[in-house]
């Protein structure tokens, strides 16, 4: 398999993983009525991460990548500190 098909399969299935942490605090959010300020600010930042992370992987850049990676990691983090606000 060429190194980009490679990296393109590896950050699908790092975006399907993200998927399952995602959805669930999403769902939670809109259930809960706190689907507004923090949870939507974090959600978009993990969206926007997300958005980013595939170019990132596609150059191979790694430092970048683990960067954008982060912040979409800091967007799921926030997501469960609005719910449990």
């Amino acid at each position: 398999m060429p190194a980009m098909a490679g990296r393109a399969q590896r950050a699908l299935r790092n975006m399907m993983e993200a998927m399952f942490v995602f959805v669930p605090l999403a769902l939670l959010a809109i259930v809960s009525g706190k689907d507004q300020g923090l949870a939507m600010t974090a959600a978009l930042t993990f969206l926007g991460a997300r958005v980013a992370y595939l170019p990132a992987y596609m150059s191979g850049i790694v430092g970048v990548r683990s960067l954008i990676w982060g912040v979409g990691a800091a967007g799921l983090a926030m997501m469960a500190i609005a719910l449990l606000e």
